[in-house]
Formats: structure tokens, C-alpha cells, sequence
């Protein structure tokens, strides 16, 4: 016989509720639900499941573009498939991803790589570039985050956040093109009016679209090491309002929503507090937002 359809129960239109004592939850509020999705009238029903490919637990740096799924095994990045690991090159340390023009791009300590197919290049000087042009710049330094902002690649290395110059993503200038913080950053998440960035106890936002003169503000308290992402504005907003993407991140009271001027929202704050501030990774699977819990 066929599987039955997940009856929906409920409604809970508060979503989860921990921030009142048990017998104190309202009625439009849910202590915990294990394998549920709610939807936006409050209706549980029971998560899809999926299939088991590995259960191996060789695998790092998970990232999906385009239905190609690329990892880190065993000293070396990838692409993983459900019977094979094609093997693009070796790494050096953590790995970070972004994607650049529609294609993969990864760091490691080495350097900043494009993908392309099972070939890895690296960025670097262009061998064009004179040597009046030349002077002052080196190679683009790796990390352990990048991204793509503004025709800049962006890396977080050691304390600082480091870019290339604008629209040559292999070089750098280690005098001016770098940002030293307080604390080693364990995340950033671009958007149009610049740059939210997850300290060790606070989360800045660097404002400007030019690094040169970003300035600096503390927007929010502490966050998740390494949960972060950067979602299109219609994914929290059926009617899309606001402008450009949105920076998501996971703290003490759920999710936080930061937009392009460097305003921060807590959806959850009322209903949620107290949540551990552990590493954790950040996904969307069927446009909802999922933070889980890594080891870093």
C-alpha cells in the first residue's frame, strides 16, 4: 500500500516557545518538535526523509552548486558523488567556498582556487601586469573563509579580513588591502552596504562598498562560530520588500536577520533565549533555514 500523506497537526502559529517556564506556553506556542517542519500558519508535519549515501565521516566543507556536490577527504577537495570522490587537488587547513561568475571557488592556507570540472586554479598575479602596476602587490593570500563582494574577492585569515583588488581577484596589497579585528572572525556574510562579520563576542558590520574606507559598528552580541549565510530577500519576505540580499546568522535567541544597510532583526527574540552558542553550520533545503550543530 502506499505511504499515507503527514496529516498536519497544531496550529502553532508562535513557532517554538522557551522562553517562558513549561506550563506558561501559550496555546499558539510549541516547547519542541523532533523531525518537524512548521509552516507559516503554525501546521507541523513530518520532515522528508532522505537517503543515506555515506556513513562515512571522512567528509568536510560540504558545498552544493548547480546539483555538483564538492568536499574535503582526507587532506584533498573533491567532488562526491554517491559512488566516488573525484579528487581536484590538495588543501592546506580549513576550506572555505563561494561561488564567482556562476563558478566554485575555494581557500585554503595556500591560496584561492577556481574550480573548473576536476581542475583547481589558483589566483594569482596576473603575468601581464607591469612592474610599475605590479609593485606593492603580492598573491592573493588564503584563509579560512572567502567570498565574492563587489568585484572583490574577500578572505578571513588569522584576526584580519583581507580583499583583492577590484576586479583582479589575484592580487593583493598586504599595506592597505586587509582589516585587523580584536578576535579571530569565524564568519562573514556580504550585502550590498557591506560586510557583517561574527566575532569572537560581538558581531560587526563593516559599512561602505569601498573596503578602503569601510567603518566599523558593533550590531549585535554573540553568535554562532561559523553559522552564517547570505539568502535573496524573498526567501523571508512573500512580498519581497526590502533591498538586496539578507545576512543570516544563529545567536542566543534563534536566527538574525541582517539587511543591507547594516540593521539587524530578531524574528525569534520573544519567543526563544538562552540557546548554547556552539559551532554550527547554516543551510537552506526547501527554502527553510536550518542551523546545525558542527565541530570545529
Amino acid at each position: 500500500m502506499p505511504a499515507k500523506a503527514p496529516v498536519p497537526i497544531g496550529p502553532w502559529p508562535l513557532g517554538m516557545v522557551n522562553a517562558v517556564d513549561d506550563h506558561a506556553i501559550p496555546d499558539e506556542g510549541l516547547l519542541d518538535a523532533l523531525n518537524y517542519n512548521i509552516d507559516r500558519e503554525g501546521y507541523a508535519t513530518v520532515r522528508h526523509t532522505y537517503d543515506l549515501v555515506s556513513d562515512s565521516d571522512s567528509f568536510s566543507a560540504l558545498y552544493e552548486l548547480d546539483g555538483t556536490a564538492y568536499a574535503v577527504s582526507e587532506g584533498a577537495v573533491g567532488v562526491l558523488t554517491p559512488s566516488s570522490f573525484d579528487t581536484i587537488a590538495a588543501v592546506n587547513g580549513p576550506v572555505g567556498w563561494t561561488t564567482l561568475h556562476g563558478q566554485p571557488v575555494f581557500c585554503d592556507y595556500d591560496g584561492v582556487n577556481l574550480v573548473e570540472g576536476l581542475t583547481a586554479t589558483k589566483f594569482v598575479l596576473r603575468p601581464t601586469v607591469d612592474d610599475e602596476a605590479r609593485y606593492g602587490l603580492t598573491d592573493m593570500p588564503g584563509g579560512h573563509k572567502v567570498s565574492y563582494w563587489q568585484g572583490r574577492l574577500l578572505v578571513l585569515r588569522g584576526r584580519s579580513l583581507l580583499w583583492s583588488e577590484a576586479l583582479d581577484y589575484g592580487s593583493h596589497s598586504p599595506a592597505r588591502n586587509f582589516i585587523r579585528f580584536s578576535s579571530n572572525p569565524t564568519w562573514m556574510a556580504p550585502v550590498a552596504g557591506g560586510v557583517f562579520v561574527g566575532l569572537r563576542d560581538d558581531v560587526v558590520f563593516l559599512s561602505g562598498t569601498d573596503p578602503a574606507k569601510f567603518t566599523m559598528t558593533v550590531r549585535a552580541g554573540r553568535s554562532s562560530p561559523g553559522a552564517s549565510l547570505v539568502i535573496a530577500n524573498t526567501l523571508l519576505s512573500e512580498d519581497g520588500a526590502g533591498q538586496g540580499d539578507l545576512a543570516i546568522w544563529f545567536g542566543e535567541t534563534g536566527f538574525v536577520v541582517g539587511h543591507a544597510d547594516g540593521s539587524v532583526v530578531y524574528p525569534q527574540t520573544g519567543n526563544i533565549r538562552g540557546l548554547p552558542v556552539v559551532p554550527r553550520k547554516l543551510s537552506i533545503i526547501d527554502e527553510r533555514v536550518y542551523a546545525f550543530t558542527t565541530e570545529e
